[in-house]
């Protein structure tokens, strides 16, 4: 019996001692934080928000994002359209907006047409990217990237643009302010990495439809 409650006495001083190291170590984490932006535009908690940022960036280097301001019906449209897209638009209109068709890379990638890691994409695509000026011919190569973009026909999708560039707009507002917190919670102002982007930056989505393992139960994402 003095043996048993030897061991157990060892079992329980070894757990409050990884208990105590992983309380003082602050690169120790059990799970990966999630951070309420609303938090972030209270100016009451505004303080405590950066804080958590800034170990979240520091300790763990990654986190989820929740209360993002996005509304829920916007988030609703988009993936009632992107579904339209993949499971109700003709094969024919989606090679009509192939990305080959376009300098920018922007617009469709058909079923199996990608390979990665010498292995074929069951999946199709569409890239989209921010509205921006057309490129002149004098300008450089890369600008090619701002487009256009490649739309399915107002007759076949009515609502897919309006759907695509207010999430795209909204997505982009908030990469922009999310960018200025870690700035913050960096100890700089909010504005010290402007200075590495274009005024009006290029951001880009990309809808998916994967078909992994049976055809029949095609994901979204």
């Amino acid at each position: 019996r003095r043996g048993t409650l030897g061991k157990q006495y060892m079992r329980e001083a070894k757990s409050k001692s990884v208990s105590l190291m992983a309380a003082a170590n602050p690169l120790s984490f059990s799970q990966i934080p999630t951070l309420s932006l609303a938090q972030a535009r209270a100016p009451e908690t505004r303080a405590s928000f950066l804080h958590e940022l800034k170990h979240a960036i520091l300790n763990v280097g990654f986190l989820y994002i929740a209360d993002t301001g996005i509304p829920d019906d916007l988030i609703r449209d988009m993936i009632s359209e992107t579904r339209a897209f993949f499971e109700e638009l003709p094969d024919e209109e989606k090679l009509h907006i192939e990305m080959k068709n376009q300098k920018s890379f922007l617009g469709y990638s058909r079923l199996d047409n990608e390979i990665t890691a010498g292995k074929i994409d069951h999946r199709e695509q569409l890239d989209l990217a921010t509205p921006h000026e057309l490129p002149s011919p004098s300008s450089p190569p890369w600008h090619n990237l701002w487009g256009p973009n490649q739309w399915p026909s107002e007759q076949s999708l009515p609502r897919f643009r309006t759907v695509m560039e207010d999430y795209m707009r909204r997505l982009s507002e908030l990469s922009i302010f999310f960018t200025g917190l870690i700035a913050e919670a960096l100890g700089m102002p909010a504005d010290a990495f402007n200075r590495f982007f274009d005024p009006d930056q290029l951001h880009k989505m990309k809808l998916r439809m994967t078909r992994a393992d049976r055809p029949s139960a095609p994901r979204l994402t």
